[in-house]
């Protein structure tokens, strides 16, 4: 008897996350709901899911697969097995997938009262399957229930694991890192030199501040290109240029951006014993915060 092959969505089958995607538009398009939605819905993730997915859609032909797992479901179905979609996604915009793709036999997804995740998506595998082996490809900690019960674990990314597995591996992060923040965009910054350069004396004091300046103005900048990046990814998916960028393409993923977005400002610390300096780093990110929130053109 072949194997059912079970398929996660997130991070697995496509390289994004469609609930953070949802929420960071959400946010973007209107802070205040967004919060009001969440408490509202008492921050269950089924009742989140549900209210999201009415004011946000997905469009399932732009978003980023992976082609590594595509590849493994085509091979499965060569071989005549099943193959299921099983996610923690809502069951409306999986099933928009799937129908999409036109692999998979059948969906398993999280309702308006369930969410299908960890034990509960186990469960319902375990079901569907009858008795049947399964493989099952998954990426995140919350698998590892999932891993132990299936005969091979495809594990995409990093996720440590110790029994026996197939790895699908990710791209490095860096280089799509470097892309995001847009160094060529650190020249405006070199403004910061001017009045160090009209000024008498020229001191090595005035020379390091104003080094420091530049180091974190520009990074400050690079701060504000990933929060605009993360707000219209989907926007950028449709757009003949911007749909390289690596926030679209799923090279870079939401889950790790307060990272890279903390390691930027980490400098600005140094400022501290300069409130004219430091307070003109704080100014910017409010006035160029509110670049990432205007519609993407």
């Amino acid at each position: 008897m072949k194997p059912i092959l079970f398929v996660d969505l997130d991070e697995s089958l496509i390289k994004t996350d469609i609930l953070r995607e949802q929420l960071v538009r959400s946010f973007a398009q209107s802070p205040w709901k967004t919060v009001k939605l969440l408490f509202r819905q008492k921050f269950r993730p089924e009742r989140v899911k549900a209210s999201i997915n009415h004011k946000i859609d997905i469009d399932p032909i732009t978003l980023p697969y992976n082609s590594d797992v595509l590849a493994l479901i085509h091979q499965a179905k060569k071989e005549g097995r099943t193959v299921v979609l099983a996610t923690a996604t809502h069951k409306d915009v999986a099933q928009k997938i799937a129908d999409h793709l036109g692999v998979f036999d059948a969906v398993i997804a999280t309702t308006d009262t369930h969410n299908c995740k960890g034990a509960n998506k186990l469960a319902a595998m375990q079901d569907f399957a009858a008795g049947q082996p399964f493989d099952y490809v998954g990426d995140s900690r919350a698998d590892r229930a999932i891993f132990k019960a299936t005969q091979t674990p495809y594990i995409v990314g990093g996720l440590s694991y110790s029994q026996p597995h197939q790895r699908i591996n990710r791209p490095s992060i860096w280089k799509p890192f470097l892309r995001a923040i847009r160094p060529r965009q650190w020249a405006t910054s070199g403004l910061i030199f001017l009045p160090l350069l009209i000024s008498h004396p020229l001191t090595w004091r005035a020379i390091l501040t104003g080094m420091l300046g530049f180091v974190c103005f520009s990074l400050a900048t690079s701060a504000i290109s990933l929060i605009r990046d993360m707000a219209h990814g989907e926007d950028d998916r449709h757009h003949p240029q911007k749909k390289d960028r690596p926030f679209a393409k799923g090279d870079l993923t939401i889950d790790g951006w307060p990272m890279g977005f903390g390691g930027l400002h980490c400098p600005d610390i140094l400022f501290l014993e300069n409130l004219a300096y430091f307070g003109c780093i704080f100014l910017k990110h409010p006035l160029c915060g509110a670049y990432p929130l205007w519609p993407s053109h």
